[in-house]
């Protein structure tokens, strides 16, 4: 059983029917003295999580012994401070997966490199980019196509073609 919470991730360890206890973190959210909250978590592999989080970005999370470590990704190719708010994981094609910011559009992410790749932004002279940037989730469909929901609606993207979203109207 994993649990996050503000700042933290506690897993249950079937073994000793004990939690352990770990705290999530960057260097970006200790400069600026921010609070973590941590949300998606998404499993990777065997014991490992991904995780989205406030302030404290991708971060990829396993059990180390009988502590909790991290791995953080941060998004080199941004400035952006919002690079630091991802706020929907999704697991795409291959080695790639979606990450999605809330501020800062959506990227795909290389777990064989540990580097963001691509990066898709909302452009409002192109009705054929992302709708908005503040993305809020992010899901692959068992087809690979990427649904994305936004601050303005629901966006489909195709990455075979990797052209164009397709924009719903958000009735709100």
């Amino acid at each position: 059983i994993w649990i996050v919470y503000n700042g933290g991730i506690a897993i249950f360890d079937e073994r000793t029917e004990n939690f352990i206890t770990g705290s999530i973190q960057s260097a970006f959210s200790l400069a600026n003295n921010l609070g973590i909250t941590v949300h998606p978590i998404v499993h990777f592999q065997n014991d490992t999580m991904l995780i989205g989080s406030w302030y404290a970005g991708l971060q990829k999370v396993f059990i180390n012994g009988d502590t909790i470590s991290t791995i953080l990704f941060p998004d080199e190719n941004e400035t952006n401070p919002r690079r630091h708010i991802v706020s929907g994981i999704s697991r795409g094609t291959g080695s790639q997966w979606w990450a999605g910011t809330y501020g800062n559009g959506i990227a795909w992410f290389d777990v064989h490199t540990n580097k963001f790749t691509a990066h898709f932004y909302h452009d409002p002279s192109d009705a054929k980019s992302l709708s908005d940037n503040y993305v809020k989730d992010v899901f692959t469909d068992a087809s690979g196509i990427v649904w994305i929901g936004t601050a303005k609606g629901l966006d489909k993207f195709d990455p075979l073609t990797q052209k164009e979203f397709y924009r719903f109207a958000a009735f709100f």
